[in-house]
């Protein structure tokens, strides 16, 4: 299987993605919860380790890579970009790849801006979908191999 790159012109056509839930748990009970919990950790884990393969992660902006650990109800990942050097089409191969491969569809939403205050490019990578990219700027997504 493979996956395609699509770019998407307008930040609402992904905005649902970025900014709601993403395949929401039931977490009705405590059991549940505890569950849903181990998964998401498992999940981020898993995921972080792919990410470690192309730089360092942290929380505050100070790695290549930023993610936190917000499990709550939805299965989303968030990570940003904080250096252009982690831009790379093989990057987004290798979570494509992995997202693939997770027995639950989980949500990654990648994000950075190549100048503070010039906007944020997003790219969206589901399991068995399109990757979506969007940019404010023409030619921002040109290193993960967005035409």
């Amino acid at each position: 299987m493979q996956y395609r790159l699509k770019r998407v012109h307008l930040l609402s056509e992904i905005a649902n993605l970025i900014n709601n839930p993403y395949h929401k748990p039931d977490v009705t009970d405590g059991r549940a919860k505890e569950q849903f919990r181990t998964e998401y950790e498992e999940v981020d884990s898993f995921i972080r380790a792919k990410l470690e393969e192309f730089g360092s992660i942290d929380s505050f902006g100070h790695a290549e890579f930023s993610m936190g650990n917000p499990w709550n109800s939805s299965r989303k990942i968030g990570i940003t970009f904080n250096t252009e050097q982690s831009f790379s089409e093989a990057l987004i191969k290798v979570l494509w790849t992995a997202v693939q491969g997770l027995p639950v569809d989980y949500l990654l939403v990648l994000s950075g801006e190549y100048v503070p205050g010039g906007g944020n490019f997003y790219i969206c990578i589901r399991k068995g979908s399109d990757v979506l990219g969007y940019e404010p700027h023409e030619g921002m997504l040109r290193p993960f191999g967005f035409s």
